[in-house]
Formats: structure tokens, sequence, C-alpha cells
């Protein structure tokens, strides 16, 4: 039996592959062999090995914070609601940190690594909030009171459509696309 181990990094420079051949009889005795180990393994050489072994194990996170998507999508699609439900640090860790994560650092005290956020994306996740609050001042509202004034949720001031409602028009005004405020 052919078992590949991957330590997978984001650069092909710091990724490594190791194969060990099991030589074992009918009482599961026997030896373990290194047939191949190497360093700056790129990503058609892991595809190789993967069809020459029996097992394969990866190490790489290969999941996402459940609530990762629906962010994202709010923010992409101007619906404020899924971005306005991650408001402040214990919002944004749920974008952050998978259940995995939240259940070791429960048990050890240890926080692992964020398999969706380095220390950038902390400071975007917030602005995306706040934009949406800009967007959706009076969260929550009346679904589909406002829109941007600019690109989405992300570009500029919000243009109330309702009749007894305020404009909010500034210089970076343009653009007609629609930010719903509904969750």
């Amino acid at each position: 039996m052919r078992t590949l181990g991957v330590d997978l990094a984001a650069a092909t420079k710091k990724t490594a592959a190791a194969v060990i051949e099991w030589d074992l009889d009918s009482h599961g005795q026997g030896r373990a062999t290194l047939a191949h180990l190497a360093l700056d393994v790129d990503d058609q050489t892991i595809v190789e090995l993967f069809g020459t072994s029996d097992m394969t194990g990866v190490d790489c996170p290969v999941g996402w914070p459940d609530a990762l998507i629906p962010f994202l999508t709010g923010h992409l699609d101007n619906v404020a609601g899924p971005v306005l439900e991650h408001d402040g640090i214990a919002g944004r860790r749920l974008l952050a940190y998978r259940d995995t994560d939240r259940f070791c650092t429960a048990r050890t005290g240890l926080i692992p690594l964020s398999v969706s956020a380095d220390r950038l994306a902390h400071p975007a996740m917030r602005c995306a909030v706040i934009q949406a609050k800009i967007a959706c001042p009076a969260w929550p509202p009346v679904p589909g009171w406002l829109r941007p004034a600019g690109r989405g949720l992300s570009g500029g001031f919000a243009q109330d459509l309702g009749p007894q409602r305020p404009r909010l028009q500034g210089p970076r005004q343009h653009g007609n696309r629609t930010a719903r405020c509904a969750p």
C-alpha cells in the first residue's frame, strides 16, 4: 500500500510531499519505507502522486466558515442584511473561524490560523459592515427603501427612495445598482 502526505502551502516553493510504501503481512506487522520526499512540489506533481497512491492526506483546511459565503454574497449583491449580521468583533470571528476552530479554541485556549481571513481581512470585513450601515442607516428597515448612490454597498452614500425620507447625496454619487436592506 502507498500513502501520500502533502503539506500544502500557498506557494509551490513551500509545499512538501512524502510517499510511504507499507509492506504489511496478514497480522499487520511489517515495515514502512519512504519512497518519495520532495519540497517545492507543484500542483501537477501532487496530482500525479495522488494517482499512484492508495491513501492521501493533505495538511490544509478544506472548509470555510458557514457565515462567510452569505456575508460576501450580500456585500457583492448589495443586500445589507447578511453583512450587518456580522457587526463587531464577534460577528467577524464568525466570518474568520470555522466551527472546528471555535471548538478547538474553547477546549485548548489556543486560536488557530483563520482559513478565511488574515490580519488585513478583518478591517475589510469591518469596512463592509460600515458600508452596509451607510446604505441602510435605519437597520432593520422596511425592505427596499434604500439604494446606494455609488457602486453597491461599497460605493458612496445611500439614496433614499421613500417619499418621506431625505435623500443623501454626495460628490461620489453615481450608478444605479439597488441595495436591499432586507435580510
